[in-house]
């Protein structure tokens, strides 16, 4: 019987199996048996040539590399759909709100004064006189203390008297002077007051409670305390005590308004004696 790729054993005994390309020699023993080399039968040979020459089977989709270099096409919608978008109107942009620029709000001064008040600016007052006066003392304690004299043992209407009287208007010139460079000084400075103020608890400030400008302070101790001043029977500063702001003719000139502090000195019993 014919095989596919396979042929009868050689001793041709009964009962054998066939073999696929095999033989069932048996070695000589002592005798190293020679390389067999295996041999197809010609059906196997045939079929083996014709799978060799098969052509190969090209696949239905090839895989796609894409190159790191070559970018993907843009996706991009179907035409039907890009018409009805360039057809849609384009609502304008508008500008989202801008809130002005305000400027932060800076520490103000104002944050210590209270109630307007009188009675510690007549005290007030009293103190920066005193001082002022003090200081012009110390400073021409010779020539004020000649003038005094030769004013007092001068004859009345004699040339003595008239130049003892000028010699005191020239000393009262100083007076006022330095009482004026010295109120402006001290109110103009963060402070607000002078050293009497200071002692009663009293700070100036404007109309607003806010600190005053320069202006208003040189103009309250000028032209303002001049005009308090010449006004007869201190009506100036009497004043004050009949309108709600406490506010005396020198106040009123300046725009300015004297008023408690909110936070006391260590000196405070004064201004309480004096409120």
């Amino acid at each position: 019987m014919t095989t596919f790729g396979k042929r009868d054993s050689a001793l041709g005994a009964p009962g054998a199996k066939p073999t696929f390309g095999k033989k069932n020699a048996q070695p000589v023993p002592g005798r190293s048996a020679p390389p067999q080399t295996e041999r197809l039968s010609p059906q196997a040979m045939a079929f083996l040539e014709a799978e060799r020459n098969r052509p190969p089977v090209a696949a239905a989709h090839p895989p796609v590399r894409q190159s790191a270099a070559a970018p993907l096409p843009p996706h991009r919608p179907p035409a039907p759909l890009m018409a009805e978008a360039a057809a849609m109107p384009v609502e304008p942009k508008v500008a989202a709100p801008t809130r002005p620029y305000v400027e932060p709000r800076r520490p103000s001064h104002h944050a210590y004064a209270g109630k307007p008040v009188w009675g510690r600016r007549v005290a007030a007052r009293i103190v920066d006189e005193f001082g002022v006066w003090v200081l012009i003392y110390v400073l021409f304690n010779d020539g004020f203390t000649s003038a005094l004299s030769a004013y007092a043992g001068a004859d009345p209407g004699s040339p003595q008297e008239v130049a003892a009287s000028v010699d005191i208007f020239g000393f009262a010139m100083i007076f006022m002077v330095a009482q004026c460079a010295y109120n402006i000084a001290m109110e103009s400075s963060s402070l607000q007051a002078t050293l009497g103020k200071l002692m009663v608890g009293a700070v100036v400030t404007g109309r607003d409670g806010k600190k005053p400008t320069l202006g208003s302070i040189v103009l309250r101790n000028t032209i303002g305390r001049f005009a308090a001043n010449v006004i007869p029977f201190c009506a100036g500063y009497i004043v004050g005590l009949f309108n709600e702001e406490r506010r005396c003719v020198h106040d009123m000139i300046g725009g300015t308004v004297v008023r408690k502090r909110a936070a006391p000195q260590p000196s405070g019993n004064y201004g309480e004696a004096f409120a």
